[in-house]
């Protein structure tokens, strides 16, 4: 749970931060050395939240229960697979943000954050319910 306040906190910072350059400078130089360290944050903090998941798969593969692989096939091919692989995938999008093609435009920046804290927004907001 701290890890995803941490990811949250570090996507609102990345957020805030690019549309800070997006609204106050008018220059398009030194826009990615700006926003590097938001994007590095919320970089690490995603690895972080994907790594108990892939930890989880090789255990559970690597255990040889049968129900845990079952399980896990449930989850990768179930009726809600979309929803394990938004939380796999969506944390890691920031990464691009290291890429300066991507890294340079403030606007895709700030999609790309959004975009990271849709999983763990959606898990915090359903603990909340149940």
């Amino acid at each position: 749970m701290i890890v995803d306040i941490l990811q949250v906190t570090a996507c609102v910072a990345l957020i805030v931060a690019a549309m800070y350059w997006k609204f106050t400078r008018s220059d398009e130089q030194g826009v990615h050395k700006f926003l590097f360290p938001f994007i590095l944050a919320a970089s690490v903090l995603g690895i972080a939240l994907v790594a108990p998941y892939a930890i989880e798969v090789f255990v559970d593969y690597y255990s040889g229960s049968l129900y845990q692989v079952e399980a896990m096939a449930f989850r990768f091919n179930g009726p809600y697979w979309w929803v394990y692989y938004s939380g796999l995938i969506l944390p890691m999008l920031p990464i691009f943000g290291v890429l300066p093609q991507i890294g340079s435009r403030p606007i895709i920046v700030a999609i790309i954050a959004v975009l990271a804290m849709v999983p763990v927004v959606f898990v915090q907001v359903m603990s909340f319910f149940y």
